[in-house]
């Protein structure tokens, strides 16, 4: 998700603003929508007069600056949604434009819920714009299968303040936290551990970002989060130090099992035995591996043979570990033997 495709476009004021309800009120068939790029579009679908007629709607995807509104994760914002009785999936995109000045009277913070309709839902954005806001949107959301943070808040993340205002989730099978910017990810600041030991409810922990001070104290700040597997994607970063306590010794996680290290990928490409020739680079006039193979990026702090040793442990343990990274061991030396 990045926030390029929350931008708001040239809005050409036509139709009219009640042209456009009257179409959106026939979306009664409907069972997914998108929206992008347009707050008055989505003002529009969210009135209550349009979302009471959504009788079908399965599934929500907005990307918008709201920028009429001083408030966006206000929950009052969404109230007209839990009339839509099918509606499954929600997904938030909301980049406020600091810049912008509101020209809409935000209505006062209220409570609203969605009962368990809900299984998936993602929000991402500014949080620390109104952090208020943000917990008692979580509040609405009585159950849900997977919930996905991804935090845009500048200069640091506020996801750490946010996690005990999901503490009262009896149902969270699974947890995605992620940290973005417009060019980057990162995260500053650290999720104390007394804060994960309460947070009991998750099956699952996927960290998406680079959590630096997450992984510097990962193996204690885990060892009493009761989570049955853990998840490592996109551009995590964690030393295999770190995920060593987490699999043997006295510190050894009760409960985790798999580890999927899906932050590392590699890829066996074009193999000269199987067309009966090597690839001819005509920019350098030279003969070569095909071009479609992708080596994977090891580090220091995770090497290759850094990962082999880890499995080993881990098999010993009983401890399954799977994901792109382990697929990408030997990629290397493939690709160096042609």
């Amino acid at each position: 998700m990045a926030m390029r495709n929350a931008e708001e476009a040239e809005d050409p004021r036509f139709p009219s603003n009640a042209t456009l309800e009257g179409l959106l009120k026939r979306l009664s068939s409907v069972q997914t929508v998108k929206i992008s790029g347009s707050t008055r579009v989505t003002e529009a679908f969210l009135s209550r007069t349009v979302t009471s007629s959504l009788t079908s709607l399965r599934s929500l995807n907005i990307m918008s600056t709201l920028h009429t509104l001083s408030d966006s994760f206000n929950p009052s914002n969404y109230a007209g949604l839990t009339s839509c009785p099918q509606l499954a999936s929600l997904v938030l995109g909301l980049y406020h434009d600091s810049q912008a000045v509101p020209t809409l009277t935000q209505p006062q913070l209220e409570s609203i819920s969605f009962g368990s309709q809900l299984s998936f839902v993602q929000l991402a954005g500014q949080f620390s714009t109104n952090v208020k806001s943000v917990e008692r949107l979580f509040s609405a959301f009585d159950s849900f299968s997977i919930l996905f943070l991804c935090d845009a808040s500048k200069p640091s993340s506020v996801i750490p303040d946010l996690l005990p205002a999901l503490l009262t989730s009896e149902k969270l099978p699974m947890l995605l936290l992620a940290i973005e910017s417009h060019r980057d990810m990162f995260i500053v600041g650290d999720i104390p551990q007394q804060q994960l030991k309460a947070f009991t409810s998750p099956s699952t922990l996927a960290l998406l970002s680079k959590f630096t001070s997450l992984t510097s104290s990962l193996s204690s700040n885990l060892r009493n989060f009761p989570i049955k597997s853990l998840l490592f994607s996109l551009t995590a970063r964690v030393a295999l130090s770190q995920l060593l306590p987490l699999v043997s010794g006295p510190t050894r996680h009760a409960t985790l099992s798999p580890i999927t290290l899906n932050h590392i990928k590699g890829k066996v490409g074009t193999r000269i035995e199987d067309v009966g020739k090597p690839y001819y680079d005509v920019k350098d006039d030279l003969w070569d591996v095909y071009p479609d193979w992708i080596l994977p990026k090891w580090t220091g702090k995770f090497s290759e043979a850094g990962l082999v040793d880890f499995l080993e442990v881990a098999k010993q343990e009983m401890i399954r570990v799977d994901g792109s990274a382990v697929d990408a061991i030997g990629i290397r030396a493939q690709r160096d033997r042609k």
